[in-house]
């Protein structure tokens, strides 16, 4: 009795094994049921047969409907992501078991009253079998192999996505979706071992500190991505529009020329009159300053971003005439 129960769950527990390797559902004691036929005949057959030998061939038969539903689990599997060597093998090994105990199961009925055939038998049968389950045995290592395999090629990749992400995020603004100053600073980095010719243009909101001291910092932010929306909607994909500081931008053209930069910066500033921001009473008109400068090749942007940024702050100077807030001219 023990030694038919112990054979009929441990195969019920491959059967389970591979059916959550193939479609991921995992054990579950209502199962257990599908045991139930094979659990009374393990229990009643040793008590009711007078003896083992004339009960072996139908257990053996038993044996060969368990393991043909363990093959008929690995036939549900999703295509892997890569050719999997160990399924093929466990497929060959179950079906070389599913042979031998069938055929051992008729021998054994056929001979049950002869002793010494059935000893050949026995004989044979622990030969054949050990060979055909030492095949199952390494296919299931090899699966397993394959899985762990998976699993780490899988932690990998989500690995490099997370190290992607992080990347992405310490090179962008987190109010405006621009990129920040250091991923301003890898460009000009970047620019030390390249050549082309370009614009580069320094862009400053103006009075930044008195719209958040008066109208908190919900206005600056407003402010902010108004303005980081306009540029965004002026240039080009390909040109990279950088927030370095609190209401500093820098914009780069390569191939593009202090006319053309001009042009687009100019367009911007129709684009931020009278615009709804978060505690003011009425519209209110953004006020941006910027300077442009060009440079030949990669040594030559540090040298651009002083002219544009001191060409910047004069024109910063002469806009100080324009009306910025309602509170002081009552209308913009």
């Amino acid at each position: 009795m023990a030694y038919c129960l112990g054979s009929y769950v441990t195969v019920f527990l491959l059967w389970s094994g591979l059916r959550e390797y193939t479609v991921g559902m995992a054990f579950d004691f209502h199962d257990l049921w599908r045991l139930a036929p094979f659990f009374m005949f393990g229990v009643v057959a040793p008590w009711v047969v007078p003896s083992f030998r004339y009960a072996v061939p139908y257990h053996f038969f038993g044996m060969a409907m368990l393991f043909a539903a363990a093959h008929s689990a690995t036939h549900f599997r999703t295509p892997p992501p890569r050719p999997s060597l160990g399924m093929p093998i466990v497929r060959v090994g179950l079906w070389a078991v599913v042979g031998l105990m069938t055929l051992h199961g008729l021998i054994l009925f056929r001979t049950r009253d002869a002793g010494d055939v059935e000893l050949q038998v026995h004989w044979l049968a622990v030969i054949f079998d050990s060979l055909a389950e030492l095949l199952m045995v390494l296919g299931l290592v090899i699966l397993a192999c394959e899985r762990i395999r998976d699993q780490m090629h899988a932690n990998n990749q989500m690995l490099a996505e997370a190290q992607a992400e992080l990347e992405k995020v310490a090179r962008t603004d987190g109010l405006t979706g621009l990129l920040n100053r250091r991923a301003y600073e890898e460009w000009v980095a970047g620019r030390g071992h390249e050549s082309g010719a370009g614009c580069l243009a320094v862009i400053d909101l103006n009075d930044l500190k008195q719209l958040n001291d008066n109208y908190l910092h919900a206005a600056g932010d407003a402010a902010l991505k108004l303005v980081s929306r306009a540029l965004v909607g002026k240039f080009r994909v390909t040109d990279p529009i950088f927030r370095i500081g609190g209401d500093e931008f820098i914009v780069v053209m390569p191939g593009g020329h202090a006319e053309e930069m001009e042009s687009r910066l100019s367009a911007i500033d129709s684009e931020l009159l009278s615009q709804r921001l978060p505690g003011l009473p009425q519209p209110y008109n953004l006020v941006v300053a910027w300077g442009t400068a060009t440079f030949a090749d990669g040594d030559d942007t540090k040298t651009a971003y002083q002219k544009a940024d001191s060409a910047m702050y004069a024109q910063k100077h002469r806009r100080k005439l324009y009306p910025r807030y309602p509170d002081r001219n009552g209308s913009n």
